[in-house]
């Protein structure tokens, strides 16, 4: 063996003299202490940190970029113009909520035509109803005038017969002159 190899063999060999010796002289901490303790009890040992009071507001700035939540699709259900928009893209909106007005002209003719036919009908109600009226009054006359021939035919018999004869008496003067 040369000279340099036994001069690091002796140089290894010190340096783990000491590091054994460091190993078996070191004093136990009260933790170290607890976990020989509780290892040999079968406990699970656990770090700790000592509280300290102190702020724990750290501001964090980080660049990024937001995705929504959920994105839907909004179609009309007919094809018009816009009249009004009351939301814009990015807003938030619950259900039920008007999001714009279309102006559909066909649609706008169509109910026209709709509220015409209905006061056309509504006409024809009451044109009928007076028909119904006319009727009435027409038929309350026929039975009054029923009734006041039938006491003059009950008050004196052959009255009506004269009187109708009268009467065909007339148009016939009537047609020949």
């Amino acid at each position: 063996m040369t000279q340099k190899t036994k001069i690091i063999g002796v140089f290894v060999a010190i340096v783990a003299a000491i590091l054994i010796w460091n190993l078996l002289n070191r004093s136990k901490t009260e933790t170290d202490a607890e976990e020989t303790s509780a290892a040999q009890k079968g406990e699970i040992v656990a770090a700790v940190a000592k509280v300290q009071r102190g702020t724990i507001d750290e501001k964090l700035v980080i660049a990024g970029a937001f995705k929504p939540f959920q994105e839907v699709d909004v179609h009309a259900k007919v094809a018009g113009y816009i009249r009004t928009i009351y939301v814009d893209v990015g807003d938030h909106v619950k259900e039920g909520q008007t999001l714009a007005v279309l102006e559909i002209p066909e649609l706008t003719a169509e109910l026209a035509g709709a509220d015409a036919s209905v006061r056309r009908s509504k006409e024809e109600i009451r044109r009928a109803q007076g028909d119904v009226e006319r009727s009435k009054y027409t038929h309350a006359a026929s039975h009054s005038m029923y009734d006041r021939l039938k006491q003059a035919a009950q008050q004196k018999s052959g009255l009506v017969a004269q009187q109708e004869l009268d009467d065909a008496q007339a148009k016939d003067l009537e047609q020949e002159a």
